[in-house]
């Protein structure tokens, strides 16, 4: 498989699973389901548009000619983007299963430390105070309901 027909397939296979998790919210409650839905919509809209301009690419170029080096320059110039598709849909996969504060912590560390490629102990710092502080702006000031999970570690974590 070339590196266009990849991109495609990945990009349309990223946009099955933003607009499936979207289906999926809307068994939530009302106020549940609005971070969540909003997650899966921006999941949804990132891999239309990487779809988009695969197809835009696709049509430029006009040859599907696979050479020796593809395989390592799609994954240069599309593992970034990749990973950070794969994390957001993780991200809301396992906000519906472990909850919003667990999830968002894991999340900003896996994402710093990806992006870093490199651990550091103040990303582990930075991520439990950025969920803490998200939590207190959306779900205490602005009064919207946590998302519902299978687990409650949010009930159970519930100090702030």
């Amino acid at each position: 498989m070339t590196s266009t027909r990849k991109n495609l397939v990945l990009s349309s296979v990223f946009l099955m699973l933003g607009l499936a998790i979207t289906w999926e919210t809307f068994d939530y409650g009302a106020k549940s389901a609005v971070f969540l839905r909003g997650l899966a919509v921006a999941l949804s809209l990132m891999a239309l548009s990487y779809l988009a301009i695969n197809l835009l690419r696709r049509q430029r170029n006009n040859s599907d000619q696979p050479n020796a080096s593809s395989r390592q320059t799609w994954l240069s110039s599309h593992g970034n983007a990749l990973l950070i598709f794969g994390m957001v849909g993780g991200y809301v996969a396992l906000m519906q299963i472990v909850g919003f504060l667990l999830s968002t912590m894991l999340f900003g560390y896996l994402t710093q430390l990806a992006i870093a490629r490199r651990h550091r102990l103040l990303y582990i710092v930075y991520a439990v105070l950025m969920s803490a502080a998200i939590y207190l702006i959306f779900f205490k000031l602005l009064g919207i309901a946590a998302p519902e999970s299978l687990l409650s570690l949010d009930q159970t974590l519930k100090f702030l």
